[in-house]
């Protein structure tokens, strides 16, 4: 039992009875994490949701396993993994600008990046197809960005592909693991383990491919996602305010009934996500500082802490809730405990590097042809257009294809291009070249 200054006008309200609403809301959940994952357990309980998805960045909501019998726990990298870049038939190329919009903002990327990894993605659906590995999307990036003359600005994010295609974090986002069936009525995703970028990402792309799959979607620490304005300027505000504008659009496109969204304080989130809360929830702060920042942030009216009559209050049994200017209380909804072993099979493993010698990794299938024409230069300097005739004469390729093969060797340093006295332009194989070259001789793959 704790003693704390409160409004006189406190009532009790039914949570159930509260949350029975015709259009959509967005819901509001503030205070210490534990305290917290408590409220929202009550605020699930209430109800009977048909289908509720949780975006666990805690590590926390597992408990709920021991209060709900229909309940599927996840963990990305172990038993489920989640790929950016499948794609809906109705409009993929829309899907493939959100998803590099998304890529942008969580990682901090240029906007040459951005635009390279959205070509890249149409690219790829031109050619066939909705479902792509990252190895297809490095590949393709690494493509376009020679062919726009941007390689020099996509070391990052071909640096974050890469990353994203090995260990935990590969195995995290490489398919569509554990989500195939998703009959359970309430579906846990923990990302904790993840790097903060990462969670964002995870969040953003969890809250666009499932927005149709669930009428109750929670994320937790939504403030990482949409930060308010002294917190975005730690990182690059611009890119945070946008990320914002993007989180907002997700809430309000979304076809789930209810958004919840959970984190410590209601200061710390982008003030456009929380003026769009509906209803907000907070375990009975300990401090005036805490209460008077939940007054301010959704009660209609200036409180005067000082003027409020002392009453007992149990935080074992009540939480407080805010809804049209007003503050009530309700009931938690029964005994929450912390207690429990929650192991998830590791399913998937870390995911290897690839052994992929050089000339396989830049030219995939036409990693042959490429190694003839170092072979072909390693005998001396040759000029540029003897090159071209010789890669469309022997195997048929046009000029822009056989120009784009000499572009991949020149820009990753396995050729030097020079022009002579005579003005023409002559190529020679580099020691970086001839090092590739005999390392594709001595592999398998040749």
């Amino acid at each position: 039992m704790i003693v704390f200054n409160f409004p006189l006008n406190v009532g009790c309200v039914n949570l159930v009875d509260l949350l029975c609403s015709e259009g959509k809301l967005v819901l509001g959940s503030f205070g210490p994490m534990r305290s917290r994952v408590k409220v929202n357990y009550s605020i699930i309980d209430c109800a009977d949701w048909e289908r509720i998805l949780i975006v666990d960045s805690s590590g926390l909501y597992k408990y709920l396993c021991n209060v709900f019998e229909d309940a599927k726990l996840l963990k990305l990298g172990f038993n489920a993994s989640i790929n950016p870049f499948k794609f809906d038939l109705d409009d993929p190329y829309t899907e493939a600008k959100f998803v590099s919009d998304i890529f942008k903002l969580s990682f901090h990327l240029g906007e040459d990046s951005a635009r390279v990894l959205q070509e890249s993605l149409i690219s790829l659906i031109l050619k066939g197809g909705l479902e792509f590995s990252i190895s297809d999307v490095i590949s393709e990036v690494e493509s376009q960005s020679l062919i726009s003359r941007s390689y020099p600005y996509v070391h990052k994010l071909l640096r974050l592909l890469d990353l994203m295609s090995v260990g935990r974090i590969g195995s995290s986002f490489s398919s569509m693991h554990g989500f195939s069936n998703l009959n359970s009525s309430l579906i846990i995703v923990d990302v904790s383990h993840l790097p903060v970028e990462f969670r964002v990402l995870s969040s953003l792309l969890m809250l666009m491919k499932f927005r149709k799959e669930f009428n109750f979607i929670l994320i937790e620490n939504a403030d990482i996602i949409a930060p308010e304005m002294s917190r975005a300027l730690r990182e690059e505000y611009a890119i945070s305010f946008e990320r914002s504008m993007i989180f907002y659009y997700l809430i309000n496109e979304n076809e789930s009934k209810y958004i919840l969204l959970s984190c410590d304080s209601p200061s710390w989130l982008n003030s456009k996500i929380k003026f769009i809360i509906d209803i907000a929830f907070a375990p009975i702060p300990r401090s005036k500082d805490v209460l008077d920042n939940l007054l301010r942030s959704f009660t209609s009216g200036f409180y005067d802490l000082s003027a409020f009559k002392s009453i007992n209050i149990d935080d074992d049994v009540y939480f407080m809730v805010f809804k049209d200017g007003d503050v009530k209380l309700a009931n938690y909804s029964g005994r929450f405990e912390f207690k429990g072993v929650f192991e998830v099979a590791d399913e998937l493993k870390p995911l290897k590097p690839s052994q992929q010698n050089t000339l396989v990794k830049l030219f995939g299938s036409k990693a042959d042809l490429a190694y003839s024409v170092l072979s072909f230069l390693s005998q001396g300097t040759v000029e540029r257009d003897l090159v071209i005739g010789y890669i469309t004469g022997v195997y048929g390729l046009n000029a822009t294809e056989a120009k784009k093969i000499l572009t991949t060797l020149s820009v990753n340093g396995l050729i030097i291009e020079g022009v002579h006295r005579d003005g023409k332009y002559y190529l020679r194989i580099s020691p970086m070249g001839i090092a590739v070259m005999n390392e594709y001789s001595e592999s398998g793959d040749r």
